[in-house]
């Protein structure tokens, strides 16, 4: 599989298993089962296990050890996840609570930045 198409489906990834971690967390009319200062710490979790585990893969395939093998390398596949969830976000989440792009980078958005150090971690372990 290509390279690219690799980091394309990584970075996707790292937004779906935290989204559909996340839907039983929520009554069928979207109210949320739980405080929502343990859901945000269940989906951060989720979301830096999944990325190191997904970049982990990514790294170990092959497919992109070619071209991303230095530290800025690593940290520019996390910066392009970064992008695809807010875009993700941004058809989904957003819309549906009817946001504002401060209030969400606010709530929601910052975490995303976690990305970074979690690809860059999971990089420097491979390499």
């Amino acid at each position: 599989m290509n390279g690219l198409l690799l980091v394309a489906l990584v970075s996707v990834l790292t937004w779906a298993i935290p989204y559909g971690v996340s839907i039983p967390l929520f009554t069928r009319d979207g109210t949320l089962r739980m405080n929502p200062t343990l859901f945000k710490t269940i989906m951060v979790a989720v979301l830096v296990a999944a990325a190191v585990l997904l970049y982990r893969w990514l790294y170990r395939s092959g497919a992109i050890a070619t071209w991303a093998v230095t530290l800025p390398r690593f940290a520019l596949l996390g910066i392009v996840a970064i992008v695809v969830n807010v875009g993700l976000d941004s058809l989904t989440i957003i819309p549906k609570n009817d946001m504002k792009m401060l209030a969400y980078i606010l709530d929601v958005g910052w975490v995303y930045l976690l990305l970074i150090p979690a690809s860059v971690f999971a990089g420097w372990q491979w390499g």
